[in-house]
């Protein structure tokens, strides 16, 4: 009884942890706006980017920047930034590296906490 009581006790007090990737080397397929949903602004990786692999509790495909600045820790400005960044790799045809996470979401979409943009 003791073991079973332990064993309840140390994976109820057991933290969780938020699974974190970057998702490196692909391109952007498309930018997405939105006044009310997804953060106000998301991209969409091609077919080719299965963002489950990486981080597994994120929708496949799309991640947010947080233009609305909804999460904690956003700010409107930085999240901008971000998705300039994204829109202007999309035009460029260039690739890039994001770093996704899933303990912040929009409407089930993970947050991209930072992305760069790669050389050519």
């Amino acid at each position: 009884m003791r073991t079973l009581l332990f064993l309840l006790l140390v994976s109820v007090a057991a933290p969780s942890h938020a699974a974190q990737s970057w998702i490196w080397g692909f391109r952007i397929s498309e930018t997405v706006v939105d006044t009310t949903r997804f953060g106000q602004c998301m991209v969409r990786f091609g077919s080719d980017v299965d963002i489950p692999s990486y981080v597994p509790l994120c929708k496949a495909q799309y991640v947010t920047f947080d233009c609305g600045a909804e999460l904690p820790g956003s700010t409107r400005i930085n999240s901008l930034e971000k998705f300039d960044s994204a829109k202007m790799a999309h035009a460029l045809k260039r690739k890039v590296a994001v770093l996704v996470t899933d303990d912040q979401t929009i409407n089930g979409y993970c947050l991209a906490k930072q992305i760069r943009v790669l050389g050519s």
